[in-house]
């Protein structure tokens, strides 16, 4: 074993065995030798080093991409597998392949920007959305997009744009629709059940002339359908809902279930056109504003049913709202309609149709609603509009046209309003009833009622074209005057028929007329059951007055009978006539 020389030791050995020790760790020529363990680390260390610089240099360098993608060659072939099962196809049941999610219609070729005719784009969108099993949906990203038009939706489809101000489709060429919901032709009855929806975008027609033909959007024979947020202007017809056969009273084909709100129609001839037999369809919040010879907001025609026309709003027109309904369908509902410097706010040219009317608003409204003019509104009901109740000077003649309508009398000096409704008697005759006068916690004065086992004739003449005493003898009634000094009396259950002419009823003191209490009563040959109230003021409290129910013709050709008893119920007569005094 090598070790240091000893001092004072190892005589004449000392160069030996230093040499010996050296000889261990250096070299003959005096460089250190490396042990077993350092020339492993060395190794190790060199080749990290040479790892590194691999990584280093892999790292560095740069993938040059070609201008038309990654090719298939450039991939791992786990990569390629994996991309070509996922393929329209291919055989992986979790891959989402182009087109289950949207129908883009940029990547058929649609180009939006304004000026391309994206005719063939959009149509080959429409198609392969007519192809999916389940349906699609067609999208339109943001841009403008020009077409011929005449673009029918499959059954199941929608489209959708990104927005009323984000995508635009103009009609450009002839055709004479943009967008169609339902059948390419007439189907029938029942109606298809299409379940279309456009949505979320704007579309611009050539013109608003009467000479042009183009829709916006047409519904046609289908039920169920939906249109949300969507601006049209320079149409015909901005929104045609079409039942699907021509002519005033289709039987066999209709369009319904529809549902429309947000819909803005600028500048159209027609804003919201219903035609032929539409029923159960419901548009909310939609706006028709537009002006010209012929030009109308909302158009209702042939058998619009048991639609709902909730918030809508019309300005501007020639015409705001032209109903003109025919057939035996009724039951359409407006609630809260608006109307703004139209020169005919509502045209009233429907047949015996009923309407709802609940909250509209006109701002030409003097004292009469233009929603309510009795004579066209057939068998229409109206509740509040305008804020008030309809005012006229005189009630018209009732009759089944003004059926649950309601009128407000004014009075005059010393003179009650009156509130009057039309209602149908038990007899199937129609009269006004004054709702006011309906007794309010006032006292019952007095009351008599006559109703002879037979029917009876009272003496009156026949054609007595002034009035008369019915029958002072069971038609008279005596009271003592309340301190208020109005007293509210009233006649039912006379029976009375006219031959010519018309009858009236009045209120008689000792032969004498009271003023004011004249009304009109009958006007046909039919037998009527006739009711008549009035309210009379100015008596001295206290004093006693007796009344008889007067009678008189129109003219002194007209005849008139007035019946009283018999057994009505059973059909062999006409009841008892009943007369009442209240304290008013």
């Amino acid at each position: 074993m090598s070790r240091l020389p000893i001092p004072g030791g190892d005589d004449n050995t000392w160069g030996q065995i230093l040499n010996d020790f050296l000889s261990v760790e250096f070299n003959a020529d005096g460089s250190l030798k490396k042990s077993a363990a350092i020339t492993t680390a060395q190794s190790t260390a060199d080749g990290a080093q040479t790892a590194a610089n691999d990584a280093l240099s892999a790292a560095n360098a740069k993938y040059t991409l070609p201008g038309t993608g990654i090719p298939e060659a450039d991939l791992s072939s786990a990569v390629q597998t994996k991309l070509n099962t996922g393929a329209a196809g291919g055989s992986d049941p979790t891959a989402v392949h182009q087109g289950d999610l949207v129908l883009n219609v940029k990547d058929y070729g649609a180009v939006g920007n304004g000026a391309t005719d994206d005719t063939a784009a959009i149509a080959a969108a429409f198609s392969a959305a007519g192809s999916a099993a389940y349906g699609a949906l067609i999208y339109f990203p943001p841009g403008y997009y020009k077409t011929t038009g005449g673009h029918v939706l499959p059954a199941n489809a929608s489209v959708q744009g990104a927005g009323m101000q984000s995508t635009s489709v103009e009609l450009t060429g002839s055709s004479n629709f943009c967008f169609k919901i339902g059948p390419a032709a007439i189907v029938g009855s029942p109606a298809p059940e299409y379940v279309n929806k456009i949505s979320s975008l704007k579309i611009i027609g050539q013109s608003a002339s009467q000479s042009a033909t183009q829709t916006g959007v047409w519904a046609y024979n289908n039920f169920f359908f939906q249109l949300e947020n969507i601006y049209a202007h320079g149409f015909k017809e901005a929104f045609l809902f079409d039942g699907g056969v021509g002519g005033t009273n289709p039987t066999d084909t209709f369009a319904g279930g529809g549902y429309g709100t947000n819909l803005h129609a600028v500048n159209n001839l027609i804003g919201f056109h219903f035609t032929n037999w539409i029923t159960d369809t419901t548009l909310l919040h939609c706006y028709a504003y537009g002006s010209g010879s012929g030009s109308k907001g909302f158009y209702l025609e042939g058998k619009t049913a048991t639609c709902n026309f909730i918030g809508v709003s019309v300005e501007g027109q020639e015409v705001g709202y032209h109903i003109s309904c025919v057939g035996t369908q009724s039951g359409v509902v407006w609630v809260s309609p608006r109307e703004e410097s139209c020169t005919t706010p509502v045209l009233w040219d429907n047949g015996a149709n009923g309407h709802t009317i609940i909250g509209a608003s006109a701002t030409e409204t003097g004292t009469s609603s233009p929603w309510f003019p009795m004579s066209a509104a057939n068998n229409n009901a109206q509740i509040c509009f305008d804020g008030y109740f309809p005012s006229v000077t005189s009630l018209p003649t009732a009759t089944a046209n003004q059926r649950g309508g309601i009128f407000r009398v004014p009075g005059g000096s010393g003179v009650a309003d009156s509130l009057n409704v039309a209602v149908q008697e038990a007899d199937g005759t129609y009269a006004w009833r004054n709702i006011l006068a309906i007794p309010q916690g006032g006292a019952l004065l007095a009351k008599l009622s006559y109703n002879p086992v037979t029917s009876n004739n009272p003496v009156t003449t026949p054609s007595s074209t002034v009035f008369e005493d019915a029958d002072a003898t069971h038609l008279s009634i005596s009271f003592t005057a309340p301190a208020s000094g109005s007293v509210l009396l009233r006649l039912s259950g006379l029976a009375t028929r006219m031959v010519a002419g018309n009858a009236y009823w009045n209120v008689r003191s000792g032969g004498v007329n009271v003023p004011g209490t004249a009304a009109l009563v009958a006007t046909d040959g039919n037998y009527h059951r006739s009711s008549h109230s009035v309210t009379i003021t100015g008596l001295t409290p206290g004093s006693p007055y007796t009344y008889t129910w007067g009678h008189r013709v129109s003219d002194s050709t007209g005849q008139s009978q007035i019946l009283i008893g018999g057994d009505a119920d059973a059909g062999s007569g006409y009841g008892a006539a009943t007369m009442e005094v209240w304290a008013a």
